[in-house]
């Protein structure tokens, strides 16, 4: 009962100065400010349930009765099932200051794979963008089709990064950007595309986002259909998954691929645009739409820092 009541009073003492909807400004920034604030309350939160849970890991029911027994089991139960979550809070507020670029602009690429065509990852790269963030402010901007921004790197004849898997090694992936996913390790493949950025885009990568058709079926829910330029093709978060893996393809102006990849690179970036600039939904929205792609491996993340991602 005392462990229960603490852990309530805890809850209930820090409730009142958290607000997630506080996160995020009205012009879709993140307030790196509130963040930082909240941190410090949230690893209170969790210094309380883990002194309840040692307790309560060692409290022996075995002259309880049955009802009394079958309240502590719950409680206990309750408790350490929900650590782990607040746990990934509480590690996920250190470091979001920083990777929002609280301490300086952070840039990441972000890698749209398509599965049409497999690859270790999930799908091969279909288009890439550039992700900037700076002062809880994102910005996106698509670059150009695969074709052009491989240029750079068969007439620069880089050398592989050292210790890379031979598997990922065979598939070339500093000479053809559609084969950067061709290891199931996003973190080979972060540090990797960090090597071969500077030749292709003139930037350093802090990190890369890779995301599935999957994943734009979600955003599309959220910012709302958007149109393929040039074309009569809408995209929408019931149709994104079919169009993007199929439909695309069986489109008449097939041929023309470098025009039609650069179509849809505009497509994503307007629908970048939407949600960056529209105003972010609550955090709960957000985990309620994305954790089952995170769970999936449809959404991933890591950056280039040796820091804990």
């Amino acid at each position: 009962a005392a462990n229960g009541a603490e852990a309530v009073e805890r809850a209930a003492a820090t409730a009142p100065a958290v607000s997630l909807d506080e996160l995020t400004a009205a012009d879709g920034r993140f307030r790196v400010d509130r963040i930082v604030e909240l941190a410090p309350l949230a690893d209170r939160v969790v210094r309380s349930l883990e002194t309840s849970d040692e307790a309560l890991r060692d409290l022996s029911t075995d002259w309880l009765t049955g009802p009394m027994s079958g309240a502590v089991d719950e409680l206990r139960a309750e408790i350490s099932g929900s650590l782990p979550d607040a746990r990934t809070v509480v590690d996920a507020l250190e470091v979001a200051p920083g990777l929002l670029g609280a301490e300086g602009e952070r840039t990441y690429l972000v890698l749209l794979g398509n599965p049409a065509e497999a690859r270790e990852l999930g799908g091969f790269v279909a288009n890439v963008g550039v992700l900037t963030a700076a002062d809880g402010r994102l910005d996106f901007r698509s670059l150009d089709p695969l074709p052009t921004l491989e240029g750079p790197l068969q007439d620069a004849a880089l050398p592989l990064p050292e210790d890379l898997p031979v598997e990922y090694a065979n598939a070339q992936p500093h000479r053809f950007v559609r084969s950067w996913t061709d290891s199931p390790d996003i973190q080979t493949i972060a540090d990797t595309v960090a090597t071969l950025a500077p030749v292709f885009v003139d930037l350093e990568v802090d990190g890369v986002l890779y995301l599935d058709p999957h994943v734009v079926a979600a955003l599309l829910e959220l910012t709302g259909p958007v149109v393929v330029p040039e074309t009569d093709d809408e995209i929408t978060a019931d149709n994104a998954v079919d169009y993007l893996l199929r439909d695309q393809y069986l489109a008449d102006d097939f041929e023309a691929d470098g025009e039609r990849k650069e179509r849809l690179g505009a497509a994503g970036e307007l629908a970048f645009d939407r949600l960056l600039t529209g105003g972010f939904p609550g955090p709960r929205r957000m985990a309620d739409l994305l954790s089952p792609l995170v769970r999936g491996r449809r959404l991933l993340f890591t950056t280039t820092d040796p820091a804990p991602h």
